[in-house]
């Protein structure tokens, strides 16, 4: 009787143990995950003041743009740069190659399949 409750004690410490283990590691893991949920969400509101804040200079700058003064223009067709293409290589037949074999090991006589 005195072993059994001895062995019955060790297995209710240890599940004990275990339990407070798994419950601290669950806490744990909550608050990782509310820290990084909150990381996630100013991440994300700062992500969208960035957009705006893009879209606000890029108004600016065709705002600026569109003034007579800014010194910009339309381009026009007459102010286009062509280049000549360059001459092209002759197309000579490649010669065939051999085709590559693989070496044979003779010195070994191989048992295979």
């Amino acid at each position: 009787m005195r072993q059994a409750y001895r062995w019955s004690s060790v297995a209710v410490f240890s599940l004990g143990v275990a339990v407070a283990g798994v419950y601290s590691q669950t806490v744990r893991l909550e608050q990782d995950l509310g820290t990084t949920y909150n990381r996630l969400r100013t991440l994300e509101r700062q992500e969208r003041e960035l957009t705006v804040a893009m879209e606000q200079l890029k108004d600016q700058i065709a705002r600026q743009a569109a003034q007579p003064d800014s010194g910009l223009a339309l381009p026009k067709p007459t102010d286009q740069l062509f280049v000549a293409p360059s001459p092209s290589q002759s197309q000579q037949p490649r010669p065939n190659a051999a085709p590559v074999t693989p070496k044979q090991d003779t010195s070994e006589s191989s048992v295979g399949y």
